[in-house]
């Protein structure tokens, strides 16, 4: 099964903090990263009428990227096809508590336009819910 789950973990005055899981097989990925309401909004304003054509593509960054910086999350979105399927590109750079720099990762799935639809507009959620509240898109 492949899953990506993003979840409300803590929050601050102006901003809270998202960890995001990509499972695909054996393989998983999870990153924690501070962001805003705004931004999690476009997030979810924009895959809830994703794709506007078949050409449609859409990237989200969240944090800056490279070594001095906190982990940061990218998600990528692209029409796979012309028949409805999404592919996503989920690029992570991780803190580890082993080595000081950090560790990217890039796991790749596919998912169906109406299920990324509604995983846009269940993220919307994340904004007046409290920490714990999780948003799941998934793809058996």
């Amino acid at each position: 099964m492949e899953t990506l789950t993003i979840t409300r973990v803590c929050e601050d005055t102006d901003n809270f903090q998202i960890e995001l899981l990509a499972k695909k097989g054996q393989v998983s990925a999870r990153t924690r990263s501070y962001t805003t309401a705004h931004l999690i909004n476009e997030l979810a304003v924009r895959l809830a009428r994703f794709p506007l054509n078949h050409e449609d593509r859409y990237i989200w960054e969240n944090g800056a990227r490279g070594i001095e910086s906190s982990a940061a999350v990218s998600l990528e979105f692209k029409c796979d096809d012309k028949l409805g399927i999404i592919a996503i590109e989920v690029l992570m750079d991780m803190d580890n508590d082993y080595d000081p720099r950090l560790q990217k990762c890039r796991i790749n799935t596919r998912t169906k336009i109406g299920s990324l639809n509604e995983f846009g507009r269940s993220l919307a959620a994340l904004n007046q819910s409290g920490a714990g509240h999780a948003v799941t898109l998934r793809r058996n």
